[in-house]
């Protein structure tokens, strides 16, 4: 997972600064404004944000819209925290699935290689399956322990067939 602070780098390296040209010089003109912002806006240039910034930039927002449901839940934090692991690893598992159906179909592979990635791509699945068994059995317990009402169990189990 790529952290906050990389992403701000990557993405304040991407942007690339337009000619920053000098301000063609101030003529006076009876009525012109002649203030500081005037001044100010004269000098601007203009930022252009390179392709790969704004493609971190709409997948940095679409992570956070997919969860925006669970931040606005009302929820406890560790609830929250739970929940968007679940959704991560329930990508990632049909990520798999889609990786195993496309070896699957591939007919340019050997029988072994095929078997070989097939068996890669199930263990990993097997990982994903426990590491979600094992999230759920926490959501369980943190359920219970924060005692969640019947109201608080609904809005989770609602969150959780999204």
């Amino acid at each position: 997972m790529i952290s906050t602070s990389s992403i701000i780098n990557m993405l304040a390296n991407s942007i690339q600064l337009g000619s920053m040209q000098d301000p063609p010089p101030a003529r006076a003109v009876q009525g012109a404004d002649t203030g500081p912002e005037a001044v100010e806006t004269a000098q601007r240039g203009t930022v252009q944000i390179s392709t790969l910034a704004q493609a971190l930039h709409a997948k940095l927002n679409k992570a956070e819209n997919k969860n925006s449901d669970i931040d606005d839940s009302g929820l406890p934090d560790a609830i929250k925290r739970l929940l968007k692991a679940i959704r991560e690893i329930k990508e990632k598992l049909r990520e798999q699935q889609e990786q195993l159906r496309a070896v699957m179909a591939d007919r340019s592979l050997s029988d072994e290689d095929k078997a070989t990635k097939m068996s890669s791509i199930q263990a990993t699945m097997g990982t994903l399956q426990g590491a979600l068994a094992r999230a759920m059995q926490q959501l369980e317990k943190l359920i219970k322990d924060l005692k969640l009402g019947e109201e608080g169990v609904l809005k989770v189990m609602g969150l959780l067939i999204k």
